[in-house]
């Protein structure tokens, strides 16, 4: 153990050196990737607002033939309406996006509604344009509307009461606490960062530790010290493990920082109150252990296979490729699965923070995905040491 600390020791003082290690393990998910978070965040604000406030131009046919749909529409103050005579026209008018929807009434529609029955009508959109699928959003608000106030006009024209139009008074009560919203909003989110800078933290280091030495030829002096091959690689492990640790962390406390602005912000403006719970993130902080200790040894068998760092590179993206899919799978997915996906490598461990964060601890899941989890880590690590063992591997030219 003493030997194994001492190449612990100098591996991680050698990765602490490094500049490129520090800024992909704690630099980029402590400061950059929030600052991120937080842009894109305001940008959809800012994208949502400008849609909401942008008056859109539409084209009407012939809309007279319903009663108080014109006026309807032209109470839409993000609406311009534009009368068009002919179909062909108006179509024209929106391929050029002068308009961006059309809405075309039949002459026989205005019969149809005043005697009561239902009155045909089309709406025209072009489904590639965002501002087009808008309009015709709008234009079918206006729509309901009309349709709201033609049934209450009917009801009373025949004296009946318009509670036959609405059976149930539903009310919505939400049971969950603000902790226990904030660690659903939080489960679909924190798992795939977590995951991914657990594996993108410790990528550079093990590549360096085993390629890199091979590239830089100070392997050799390595193996011919008193340390044992299987020493070795304990301690490198051991060093990329909490490279990998650490970047997760802190991916974990700039995502928790930011998101924690954010449900302030939701509070402010008259939302449902958010809250963060502390002692969940720590818990789904510990369902990252044996899943960064299995990575670390992946990685390390990578490297310990190529020739070079370049190849390494080459090597780690199928790696890296199925980790990013089975870390989005986790935000599909929901808190309640069957116990078989406890068995999924990464994908257990993101759907057990998720249930962790949720406040959900299902015990037999939980239970395996970390059991099963610990058993992968052991596996790779194996594997690691007999790559390391084997001269075949270790001296490839």
């Amino acid at each position: 153990m003493r030997a194994a600390r001492t190449v612990f020791l100098k591996e991680m003082r050698e990765m602490l050196r490094d500049r490129r290690s520090l800024l992909v393990a704690f630099i980029v998910p402590l400061l950059v990737m929030p600052v991120i978070f937080v842009i894109v965040t305001l940008t959809a604000k800012s994208r949502e607002r400008t849609d909401r406030e942008e008056v859109l131009p539409v084209a009407l046919i012939n809309t007279v033939a319903i009663p108080g749909l014109p006026e309807a529409i032209g109470q839409k103050t993000n609406l311009a309406p534009r009368s068009f005579a002919v179909r062909e026209d108006a179509e024209e008018a929106m391929r050029e996006q002068r308009v961006r929807a059309i809405l075309i009434v039949p002459v026989e529609a205005a019969g149809a509604f005043a005697e009561g029955r239902s009155a045909a009508a089309e709406l025209v959109y072009d489904g590639a344009s965002d501002k087009s699928r808008l309009a015709r959003d709008r234009i079918e608000d206006v729509l309901r509307q009309v349709e709201k106030a033609e049934q209450l006009r009917r009801l009373e024209a025949r004296g009946l009461n318009r509670t036959l139009l609405e059976p149930f008074d539903l009310k919505s009560t939400n049971l969950a606490t603000p902790r226990r919203t904030g660690g659903f909003v939080l489960g679909s989110i924190l798992p795939y960062f977590v995951i991914l800078w657990t594996v993108v933290g410790g990528m550079n280091a093990a590549f360096d530790l085993c390629a890199g030495e091979k590239e830089r030829g100070t392997m050799e002096t390595l193996l011919v010290s008193s340390a044992s091959r299987r020493q070795i690689i304990a301690g490198k492990v051991a060093a990329v493990w909490c490279l990998s640790l650490a970047s997760a962390l802190f991916s974990l406390i700039g995502l928790v920082v930011s998101l924690s602005g954010t449900f302030r912000a939701i509070a402010r403006v008259g939302g449902d109150e958010i809250e963060v719970s502390y002692g969940s993130i720590a818990a789904a902080l510990v369902t990252v252990v044996p899943l960064g200790l299995m990575m670390s040894s992946v990685l390390l068998v990578i490297s310990a296979i190529a020739r070079n760092l370049k190849e390494a590179q080459t090597y780690v993206f199928p790696v890296s490729m199925a980790v990013i899919v089975a870390a989005m799978l986790s935000t599909i997915l929901g808190q309640e699965n069957s116990l078989a996906l406890a068995a999924v490598p990464v994908l257990n461990t993101a759907l057990a923070m998720k249930q962790v964060l949720a406040g959900i601890f299902n015990l037999p899941f939980l239970g395996l995905a970390l059991a099963t989890s610990v058993v992968y880590a052991l596996l790779t690590l194996r594997l690691a040491v007999s790559m390391f063992e084997r001269e075949s591997v270790l001296f490839r030219a």
